[in-house]
């Protein structure tokens, strides 16, 4: 969600190769040019100029964010609408308010920057 410059999308193809991914971006320079890599070097990437508040979460398995934290509160309520029992939700740096992760990693990096993951559950 708010795939920028497709870096993380090409590191994802790169080592699950057989899995299919997309990324939606709304800004038209980052999208552009994630699209035109993504054509050029990568076939199982689709990146689409679309405002992720507004397209349908239940196909996916796994939800990658890194946004600030304003979209977060926004996206907790689409996320237990839409999204299935045991989809994971994966948040670069912000957590989502009121969730309890079910682990949490730090990047290597100058930063030690939070990586919480989440496992929808119904129940």
């Amino acid at each position: 969600m708010g795939s920028g410059w497709g870096s993380l999308l090409f590191l994802l193809e790169n080592k699950y190769p057989s899995c299919r991914i997309d990324g939606f971006e709304i800004s038209p320079v980052p999208y552009f040019i994630s699209k035109t890599i993504s054509t050029l070097f990568f076939k199982n990437i689709a990146i689409k100029r679309k405002n992720f508040y507004k397209i349908p979460l239940h196909p996916y398995s796994l939800v990658i964010c890194y946004l600030y934290p304003g979209a977060m509160i926004s996206l907790k309520e689409k996320f237990e609408k839409e999204l299935e029992e045991n989809t994971y939700v994966v948040s670069h740096t912000f957590r989502i308010p009121g969730w309890q992760p079910v682990s949490t990693t730090y990047a290597d990096d100058l930063y030690h920057t939070p990586i919480y993951v989440y496992k929808i559950s119904k129940s």
